[in-house]
C-alpha cells in the first residue's frame, strides 16, 4: 500500500483511529499475557521462600518439650 506522506498513513483514508485502536488494544493484550505469568510466578515464589524460611525457623528454635528432654 502507498502513502503519499506520513499524515496520510495515520490517516488511512478515514479509517486510521479504527486501524490503530485495533493495533493499540492488541498490544496491550499481549503485554498483560507476557506480564502476568511473570507476576504470578514472583508472587508465587516469594511465598515458597518465605514458607521455607518460617519451616526453618521453625525447626531451628528448640521447643519447650525438647529443652526439657535436655534439662533431665
Amino acid at each position: 500500500m502507498y502513502f503519499e506522506s506520513f499524515a496520510a498513513f495515520w490517516h488511512m483514508a478515514g479509517h486510521g483511529s479504527f486501524v490503530w485502536s485495533a493495533y493499540g488494544m492488541s498490544f496491550v493484550v499481549l503485554g498483560l499475557l507476557v506480564l502476568q505469568p511473570l507476576v504470578r510466578y514472583r508472587r508465587e515464589l516469594g511465598r515458597i521462600k518465605n514458607s521455607a524460611v518460617a519451616v526453618l525457623q521453625q525447626n531451628a528454635t528448640p521447643s519447650s518439650a525438647d529443652s526439657a528432654q535436655v534439662e533431665k
